[in-house]
């Protein structure tokens, strides 16, 4: 569900398209940053390296909160647990 609205989407070019315009333009220019250590997954991972005598390596990525839809061309809007 959209905090933004209260609706839930399954399409994300309709989700970013329905937001105000003062919404989309604070989106426009936020980043999300992801860990390999907020995931689930990430305990499997860190378990599996422990066990294998490794290291475990924190992994970040960034990514822009909006951007186009690699089929539609669209302005979508990508989920991020914490935008900058």
């Amino acid at each position: 569900m959209s905090r933004a609205t209260g609706r839930t989407y399954r399409n994300p070019c309709e989700a970013y398209e329905t937001l105000s315009d003062g919404r989309r333009k604070t989106l426009d220019g936020l980043t999300a940053i992801t860990t390999s250590t907020e995931a689930d997954a990430s305990k499997r991972r860190e378990e599996r390296l422990k066990s294998a005598g490794a290291e475990m390596k924190v992994l970040i990525g960034e990514h822009p909160v909006v951007r186009p839809h690699p089929e539609a061309r669209r302005r979508v809007t990508l989920a991020g647990p914490t935008p900058r």
